[in-house]
């Protein structure tokens, strides 16, 4: 049987049939995937992605923001945060209002697609109608130079993933005073039609003041 998965042109993985993004340095894949000289996408030319010969063009590995970078005229990017599928998110500092706050943004390449777009604005809209304790507070929604962007709350600590492959397995007593918070936050979530979708430690963010709130409704 022949293996007609293709490579990632960023990074030369091997990209699972039907894969959207690389699962080794999340570049983005659009459309169809041919042999192995990487992903093709036809159609139009997402920002900072080079086009190719023919119908096709090639997506480029996202950059992102370099700290300095100011945003929509008034969030200085202050560092990275974390890197994902579908975008990264950044620490910034509000130059008004003077209080870091998280940037969470799309991947340009996938401001073309109107799913995606449509699933970023329906977490933005999930997360603004939240407020509780236990769930990161949502604060504006925007768009600014061809990317999409989420302004939250930024929460200070570890995710409850980095406490699990720094100490194992956690004690009965400790785990239950860490889940507790999050089932609240579930519960509330639950009773106004919102369900989480990718619940994991990952998304689990661990307060230096021990508390615990849900990151990451939606895409």
């Amino acid at each position: 049987m022949n293996d007609t998965r293709s490579s990632c042109r960023n990074c030369g993985a091997t990209l699972p049939p039907g894969q959207a993004t690389c699962p080794a340095c999340a570049t983005v894949v659009l459309g169809e995937t041919g042999g192995r000289g990487g992903a093709r996408a036809p159609g139009s030319t997402a920002p900072g992605a080079p086009e190719t010969t023919g119908r096709s063009r090639t997506v480029a590995p996202f950059d992102g923001f370099p700290p300095g970078t100011v945003v929509d005229d008034k969030y200085e990017v202050l560092e990275k945060l974390g890197t994902g599928g579908f975008g990264e998110v950044y620490r910034i500092h509000h130059l008004i209002l003077k209080r870091d706050l998280a940037l969470k943004t799309l991947h340009p390449a996938l401001v073309v697609q109107p799913q995606l777009r449509e699933r970023f604005f329906r977490e933005a809209r999930v997360l603004l109608d939240l407020s509780h304790p236990h769930i990161v507070t949502m604060r504006e929604v925007g768009e600014w130079n061809g990317f999409l962007f989420l302004i939250m709350d930024y929460c200070p600590g570890q995710t409850l993933a980095k406490l699990l492959a720094d100490r194992g397995r956690l004690p009965a007593e400790e785990a239950c005073r860490l889940l507790l918070p999050v089932l609240e936050g579930l519960q509330y979530a639950h009773e106004r039609g919102v369900v989480h979708r990718d619940l994991k430690p990952a998304n689990l963010i661990l307060a230096p003041s021990g508390g615990v709130r849900i990151l990451d409704f939606g895409i």
